[in-house]
């Protein structure tokens, strides 16, 4: 059987293994065999290695060299369970206390367990005795109670000896060529070469069909065949001009290749490395991101940003608050995310997710009193809208007239047509039910359009062809030539057009609280002051409108100030929580300002901050010293500047104010808005269509995060340079 071995093709029959195809790399690429899945072995761990290993395996490995785990929480074992394997042990201390490495050393997360390098590769050449079952050079040693004395031992074994000797051997041979001769040597890198390229353009289509959520398989999986889909069609017009496909395709219709990464399995390995609304499928899918605050400490001519990452979409059968937050926790464990670090929550305002009492809020609280909830202040305003219009017959029968309107022009192209002769600058909108504020764009077509839209109905009653939209069309245009809708136009575009403005700023990802409180201030003023002079004013526009369209100008009633009533109280209502920040935090949102505080009052609010960032006997800041960081770092700042203006100062004075640093991070973590989420759930209905309605759960994570967080150059830097295992790489992806 022909074996690809680190990215080179090696005729020859003995090798039955599949390794990785970059030399700089310990991990391995799984591919679908001649219909069947090859095995694979991870270079660096030595548990995951096959037990027979022939000499180029060998000459790979050594040539890779050992790979020793540091950075890594070790796990206890089962029989000694408060005992694990610790750093220390690569290292052996002489009674002269120097300190010596030991280099074939290898701990095998996989096994949990250590080995010997050296022995592991050249102990069964050593010594040819079956019986012979030395842990560390076979199948690993993880009797954590006894390793030390069991190192001992083992170093000054002859066995050990012989195997280092070996090693160096193959390493002297390596590095002098004389393992291989120089010919079959420039060969083997030409092979490697040619894989890693064929890999590069196999990637970079996958890429271009994930990012711009296209289907990657059709009906034949097969090259130059009908209906095989877009993946290998791509690569079929890459082979009328691309040397490197041009020959990898004649190897694989000549047979001379049986591994061509081509198959559906190469797709979805690859993809998922690069790695709830109800999809197409009926499936409940719970949409998980995060948001953090990235310093970025390596790159000194950086400021500190605010990041949110999509994570995962998850499938969930229940949407209790119960299930729904024992899901939450269960994926963010798998992913190593603590969720005592949280410090924010964020969801829409369904009573699963936001109520008092078994909402997921609330058990995350009852958890980490630390994750501070904010309901979403976008979806509060639809709220407030909704607040407005639902017990009044009026306005819902206004914005159901609106609604008709583009119904009728929409149910045929050629009463579209008629729109659009009528109607050139603005078309009707058909709206969503629960995003209120989108109806701004209906309701300016209609405000400024109006004279348009009348003459656009009548040539829809003289022209259609059936008695119903006749009499739709006409009676729509005498619903319209109201005083009264005339007015309610005037009023609620006033009214939408400040929501909407409102609604899309606190929707950017960069809105910390302070800037939102802000927004909401001055909605609630716009609103208040509208009260007071908007409804005389509304029917100063709306009678000039009506005598520019010879419309009567009289009306019966217009419950103008029960709906503003209605919206001012609903906000009043809905932001309590976001308002109660301003108590624990409000002190920061403009340091400068601190400089006309009262020391007293400064302390105060820092010892108030110390309790809110408070559990049990954790805590974030130390209210002594953020008084004292203040009491400096007050001065430093300018009047206006913005929560992430004052951070990037604190992150340029070397460490002198890291309680402040902490506190400015908490509050700009602190969500706002689940608007990033709802931008997700778009990507989900793109690549989950109609077509794609069976694709699997993984791979949809992986195709919504190259579409979502556009990491595909920065992952593929990392594949092909970084000698990670892909789990490593998928992790570091984004972090």
């Amino acid at each position: 059987m022909d074996v690809v071995l680190l990215g080179l093709r090696v005729k020859n029959q003995d090798l039955k293994y599949f390794f990785s195809s970059i030399e700089e790399e310990n991990y391995s690429v799984s591919t679908n065999h001649d219909g069947q899945n090859v095995e694979v072995y991870d270079l660096s761990d030595l548990s995951t290695w096959p037990k027979v290993l022939t000499h180029i395996m060998k000459y790979e490995i050594v040539k890779l060299g050992p790979m020793q785990i540091k950075n890594f929480d070790f796990p206890p074992n089962e029989e000694y369970p408060k005992r694990s394997f610790s750093v220390n042990y690569y290292y052996r201390k002489l009674p002269n206390n120097e300190v010596f490495d030991r280099q074939w050393l290898v701990y095998s997360k996989t096994k949990n367990c250590v080995n010997c390098f050296a022995g592991k590769l050249f102990s069964k050449e050593i010594i040819d005795d079956n019986n012979y079952d030395c842990r560390l050079a076979n199948s690993g040693f993880n009797d954590w109670k006894h390793l030390s004395e069991t190192l001992k031992s083992h170093e000054r074994s002859i066995i050990h000896y012989k195997s280092i000797q070996c090693w160096n051997e193959l390493k002297l041979r390596i590095s002098s060529d004389t393992t291989i001769n120089k010919t079959n040597l420039a060969l083997m890198e030409k092979e490697k070469m040619h894989w890693r390229d064929v890999l590069k353009r196999i990637v970079s289509v996958i890429h271009y069909l994930a990012k711009n959520n296209n289907a990657f398989r059709g009906q034949s999986d097969v090259l130059f065949t009908k209906n095989n889909g877009n993946f290998l069609g791509s690569i079929e017009m890459l082979s009328n001009f691309d040397p490197v496909i041009i020959e990898h395709v004649k190897r694989i219709t000549n047979s001379e290749t049986h591994v061509h990464y081509l198959g559906h399995e190469i797709q979805n390995e690859f993809i998922i490395i690069m790695d709830c609304t109800p999809d197409i499928s009926h499936n409940e899918q719970l949409l998980l991101m995060i948001r953090v605050v990235n310093m970025y400490d390596d790159d000194q001519s950086k400021s500190p940003d605010i990041e949110e990452y999509f994570l995962d979409f998850i499938p969930v059968f229940t949407t209790t608050g119960l299930n729904l937050s024992n899901i939450l926790l269960e994926n963010l464990n798998k992913m190593g995310i603590n969720i005592m670090d949280c410090r924010g929550q964020a969801y829409d305002n369904g009573s699963n997710m936001v109520g008092k009492y078994q909402g997921v809020q609330t058990r995350i609280i009852n958890q980490n009193p630390r994750a501070f909830f904010t309901p979403c202040v976008s979806h509060n305003l639809n709220l407030v809208l909704r607040d407005s219009v639902k017990n009044s017959v009026q306005a819902s029968t206004f914005f159901g007239t609106i609604q008709r309107v583009y119904t009728i022009f929409s149910a045929s192209t050629s009463r579209w047509d008629i729109f659009k002769k009528h109607c050139e600058l603005l078309t009707v909108k058909k709206w969503s039910e629960t995003r209120w504020e989108s109806r701004v764009n209906s309701v300016k077509a209609l405000r400024y359009q109006l004279p348009n839209i009348i003459e656009a109905l009548e040539e829809v009653s003289r022209e259609a062809s059936d008695t119903m939209s006749k009499s739709e069309a006409q009676s729509l245009a005498n619903e319209i030539s109201t005083f009264e809708f005339v007015l309610s136009l005037v009023i609620w575009y006033s009214i939408l057009i400040e929501v909407n403005v409102v609604s899309k700023i606190l929707q950017g990802r960069n809105i910390d609280i302070d800037i939102s409180n802000k927004m909401l201030e001055s909605l609630l003023i716009f609103l208040r002051s509208f009260k007071q002079t908007g409804f005389e004013n509304s029917i100063v526009t709306a009678k000039e409108i009506c005598e520019e369209n010879d419309i009567e100008a009289n009306f019966k009633s217009f419950l103008f100030f029960y709906i503003v009533d209605q919206a001012i109280s609903s906000m009043e209502t809905r932001f309590k929580q976001l308002e109660s920040y301003k108590d624990d935090f409000g002190f920061l949102f403009r340091i400068r300002k601190l400089t006309k505080m009262a020391d007293s009052d400064l302390l105060k609010h820092c010892m108030d901050l110390q309790n809110r960032l408070t559990d049990r006997d954790s805590k974030d800041i130390d209210a002594l010293d953020l008084y004292a960081e203040l009491l400096i770092f007050r001065s430093l700042v300018y009047e206006n500047q913005t929560l992430l203006e004052a951070l990037s100062i604190v992150k340029n004075s070397n460490g002198s104010f890291p309680n402040i640093s902490v506190a400015l991070r908490i509050l700009l973590t602190i969500p706002v808005t689940s608007a990033s989420a709802e931008r997700s759930f778009s990507k989900l209905k793109i690549i989950k269509n109609y077509l794609r309605n069976r694709i699997s759960q993984e791979q949809l994570t992986g195709l919504s995060i190259i579409s979502i967080e556009k990491v595909f150059k920065r992952f593929i830097s990392l594949l092909w340079f970084c000698p990670y295992p892909y789990s490593t790489i998928s992790t570091m992806v984004g972090s």
